[in-house]
């Protein structure tokens, strides 16, 4: 998510037309890959800036709703936006003005981004919980990702574009875009010092000390995390999770089979 700069402050010259002469804070931001521009949302509308020098060259308007995240297409010739009403619109950025608006998504959408061949085009639904995929070659949506029980904040594409990784207040999670599958949810533990991969299989691999920070809950009851240790601990497992091969029906180590629907808590 490198590409995305989620709160700057500059200030415009006197003839800006966004904001004359005044401190401007911008949330959203991003430049563009070649690297001459930069984009913001302020409201409903979209400012395109030159960065050097920097200059505002003009200002896309024509969203019905706030706009919350913009992102440039590879060749820098396009500007996708994301707005609260669940719409994304792509623009052209050399004659400013909306080139076509995406099928709406039925929650609000933020943290827009391009896959690598801009082809795609990936949005969070913070408040929905999900994330959407459109193709943009066939105009639709392709995925609507569900498995999140937090907020998703962000989302981005692997270089290949066969991956999707998205950001919520309950971990980070990587998506097969293929079979629209989750391969495994990645959790900080201890502030940043631990740490927890599970694939919704149930096998997990973590960090030392992991076990002081998650536990199991089966109905009413809490266990201990390393409880089930010598059963559900498959680094092998993960890894080949994480490299997209089908783990649903291996076996545990003593032959009985994985405990169906995972689910995470907070």
């Amino acid at each position: 998510l490198e590409d995305q700069i989620t709160t700057i402050t500059i200030r415009l010259s006197d003839d800006s037309p966004a904001q004359r002469g005044t401190n401007l804070h911008v949330a959203r931001g991003t430049c563009s890959p070649n690297g001459t521009m930069l984009a913001w949302a302020e409201g409903t509308q979209i400012v395109l800036c030159s960065a050097n020098p920097l200059r505002v060259k003009g200002v896309l308007r024509g969203s019905a709703n706030r706009v919350t995240s913009v992102a440039f297409s590879p060749d820098s010739r396009r500007l996708a936006s994301a707005s609260v009403d669940g719409t994304v619109t792509v623009w052209d950025v050399l004659k400013q003005c909306p080139e076509r608006v995406l099928p709406k998504y039925p929650a609000p959408l933020n943290s827009v981004v391009y896959s690598g061949d801009g082809t795609r085009l990936a949005a969070a639904a913070y408040y929905d919980k999900t994330v959407a995929v459109w193709d943009l070659e066939a105009d639709g949506l392709l995925n609507r990702l569900v498995g999140h029980v937090g907020e998703v904040e962000s989302v981005a594409f692997s270089g290949d574009g066969r991956r999707l990784i998205s950001g919520a207040t309950d971990g980070v999670r990587i998506w097969d875009l293929r079979r629209a599958k989750e391969l495994a949810c990645l959790l900080a533990l201890n502030q940043g010092e631990g740490w927890c991969a599970v694939t919704p299989e149930g096998y997990y691999n973590c960090s030392l000390g992991a076990a002081a920070a998650v536990a199991w809950r089966l109905g009413p009851h809490v266990l201990p995390f390393d409880q089930f240790e010598a059963k559900y601990c498959r680094p092998d497992l993960v890894r080949k999770a994480l490299a997209g091969e089908d783990i649903s029906s291996a076996p545990l180590l003593d032959g009985s089979q994985i405990p169906p629907n995972l689910k995470f808590v907070e």
